[in-house]
């Protein structure tokens, strides 16, 4: 197997000892540059698979890099991923609109550092179709954090959820819209944070065909954290939370329930977005 070539921009040379000794040992391939405008260089001249960026360096820093790798089309699709000792949102979501793959935190853990550069290069095959665009898991984030790190930014964001058939617009600390299936705005919202699987895909300036929720993020999601804990609440009392459902002959016959009847058994969370009305009455009916 070939290896994959990595770059690593940082002027601190305690970080090159540190992750190439990591990615190394992995049968990666790391090469070094100290400043942002040689690594730039060497990035053009000879394009690597993936690049680890430092956000602070001489010359020029990663956003400026970055920034010059997404204009030139031999460059663009490269995935990126930011290391910094910074813990900031702002400058998380300011790298992730700039195009960056991932962010990673000074000091390392080993097996995480491997993990997302390995998950970096097989998203990089089929996440850079559109550029600017990025993809990753739900499971190593969780739909909240990802609204609330990418509402934080000035550009208008699109999340598509294709597992969940869902999608949300944010920007400026606001939701903008959202879809799951048929069922729109908050009630989609709620739908989608029960669910919380799956691939994500984030690309921008694509606006929604129209405004169904438009209000603040915190107040949306505090919104529906009181919808989905009522819900826990009464699976919990009810004995019901990982209770697969074998038939739905409680509910009233509905088109949307005769194309759930061949798919069971289904988990209840499942029932409950695929189904229209409120999630909790649809629960009450279903084990009352």
């Amino acid at each position: 197997m070939n290896s994959y070539r990595l770059y690593l921009l940082d002027d601190d040379l305690t970080t090159y000892d540190v992750l190439s000794c990591y990615l190394e040992l992995a049968g990666f391939v790391v090469q070094y540059a100290s400043d942002g405008r040689s690594g730039l260089e060497m990035i053009v001249n000879n394009p690597p698979d993936l690049v680890l960026l430092d956000i602070q360096m001489p010359e020029l820093d990663g956003f400026q890099v970055i920034s010059e790798l997404r204009k030139k089309p031999e460059t663009r699709d490269i995935p990126v991923l930011f290391i910094s000792t910074f813990n900031r949102t702002n400058l998380k979501v300011k790298g992730l609109e700039l195009g960056a793959d991932d962010y990673i935190l000074k000091p390392f853990e080993r097996v995480e550092v491997v993990a997302r550069v390995k998950a970096a290069l097989r998203r990089s095959l089929k996440s850079r179709g559109k550029r600017g665009a990025m993809t990753g898991q739900l499971d190593d984030l969780g739909l909240a954090a990802l609204l609330q790190t990418l509402g934080g930014g000035s550009k208008l964001a699109r999340i598509t959820l294709p597992d969940m058939g869902g999608q949300i617009f944010v920007k400026a600390g606001k939701i903008l819209a959202a879809w799951q299936e048929r069922v729109s705005g908050a009630d989609a919202l709620a739908r989608l944070l029960l669910l919380n699987r799956g691939e994500f895909s984030v690309d921008f300036d694509i606006a929604p065909e129209q405004l169904n929720i438009n209000e603040s993020i915190q107040k949306q999601l505090l919104n529906s954290v009181v919808e989905l804990d009522d819900i826990a609440k009464l699976m919990e009392q009810l004995a019901v939370k990982n209770l697969t459902m074998h038939d739905l002959n409680r509910l009233p016959a509905s088109p949307e329930l005769e194309l759930l009847g061949p798919a069971l058994p289904l988990p209840v969370a499942d029932v409950l977005v695929s189904l229209p009305g409120k999630m909790i009455d649809t629960l009450k009916t279903l084990v009352g």
